[in-house]
This record gives C-alpha cells, sequence and structure tokens, in this order.
C-alpha cells in the first residue's frame, strides 16, 4: 500500500537563465519524511515543462515513475535519501536539483481500545467494561487507511496459575462472548492477549508482542 498523498512540502530551485522553478513535494503524514521498506508517493515538477522529460534518481532504494509527475520511492534504510531531479531535454540530461529528505521507520503498534489509561499492565477490574477493541496504528500517523488490519488474536485468562479461558477470535471488535468472559474475571488474574495477527502496510502477516493485564 502507497502512503497516501497529505501535506505538502515545496523546494524552490532556479537553473539556467531562465529561472524556471522546480516544485518538490513529499505526500505523507507525518511531515517532511518518508519511511523505509514501504513505497512512498513524491511529486516533482518543472515549471514550463512536461512530466515526461523529468525524472528522479536517489541513493536510498529506488524511485519508480509514476502518472501526472509522481514518482513511488521505497528506500531500503533508515537515515537520509537524497532524490536527484534530472531534466531530460534536446539531447541534454541534466541534473537541476536535489533534494534530501528523511527516511524513518514505520513502527506498528497495538493497543486496547478503552484501556488506554493503563499503566505498567496493573487494571482496575471495573475498568473491562470500558474495553473496546483491539487496535492497530503506526506511530506518527493518524489515518484509518494505514492502520495494520488485526485478523487473528486469542484471549487468555490465568488464575492461580491454571488457564482459566483460552480462545480465539477474528474481529477486532469484543464480542458479547468476549464481554461474558471478562464478566468472569477475578482480581488477581492475568489476562492476556496473544497470537496478534495483523497484516502490514504493504500486505505481508506478522504478529504483535502479546498484551497482558494484572488484574486488580
Amino acid at each position: 500500500m502507497k502512503n497516501i498523498i497529505t501535506i505538502f512540502f515545496f523546494l524552490m530551485t532556479n537553473y539556467n537563465i531562465f529561472c524556471q522553478r522546480i516544485n518538490f513535494s513529499i505526500n505523507n503524514e507525518s511531515l517532511d519524511c518518508v519511511y523505509a521498506n514501504m513505497d512512498n508517493i513524491i511529486s516533482a515538477f518543472i515549471e514550463n515543462e512536461s512530466c515526461d522529460l523529468i525524472s528522479l534518481k536517489t541513493d536510498n532504494g529506488v524511485i519508480k515513475k509514476g502518472e501526472n509527475c509522481q514518482y513511488i520511492i521505497n528506500p531500503n534504510k533508515i537515515g537520509k535519501a537524497n532524490i536527484y531531479i534530472i531534466l531530460k531535454k534536446n539531447n541534454k540530461i541534466d541534473t537541476i536539483g536535489m533534494r534530501s529528505i528523511i527516511v524513518k521507520e514505520l513502527i506498528p503498534c497495538i493497543r486496547v481500545f478503552g484501556l488506554e489509561f493503563v499503566n505498567n499492565g496493573i487494571l482496575p477490574k471495573d475498568s473491562l467494561k470500558y474495553a473496546v477493541s483491539l487496535i492497530g496504528y503506526y506511530d506518527n500517523i493518524i489515518n484509518s487507511r494505514l492502520m495494520p488490519k488485526i485478523i487473528e488474536y486469542r484471549i487468555i485468562v490465568v488464575r492461580r496459575n491454571k488457564i482459566f479461558y483460552i480462545k480465539l477470535f477474528n474481529n477486532p471488535i469484543f464480542s458479547d462472548d468476549i464481554k461474558n468472559c471478562f464478566n468472569t474475571i477475578e482480581v488477581g488474574d492475568d489476562l492476556i492477549f496473544d497470537k496478534i495477527k495483523y497484516v502490514d502496510i504493504n500486505g505481508d502477516n506478522k504478529f504483535f508482542q502479546p498484551i497482558e493485564y494484572i488484574i486488580k
């Protein structure tokens, strides 16, 4: 999945006697950066020139040309990527601009919606009534279209060092079955969400680390 356009940043660079302008934009949701090992959309426009005459190169990963002056960059490491703007015209190839951009790691996160206030895994029993669902998200990106899709997880309740409840689910929204389980939980139980499988932004199946609560 491509990182979708939201915020634009422009670089104006003059070249030759005509002072034509280059407009360069990064289309993502986390300020002036792109993310490693995923497709990020960037755009480059040169005033009074056709998009067909423009190409981009980078020293970090690969850039593929799209449509309407858009390109897709997929960096292979975090740090920095230099992007070179190239004009091919009249049998001449000129590098007429360069933009350095930050490359960050896209960090997947998981939480229980309704229990965001929990610290150190200690959960008051009465607060379970506020638990609504599991939610996957990417740190620093607020866009439901880019959320990791949770496809499976298991709930385990451990009571006095023995498994009291264990079941596999495939809907991140807590069903009546799960809510009934929460109603049976006692002080001293351990509530564990594990085997949390999700589909990441590139379509790959991965697992989150388990979430564990101690009921007080």
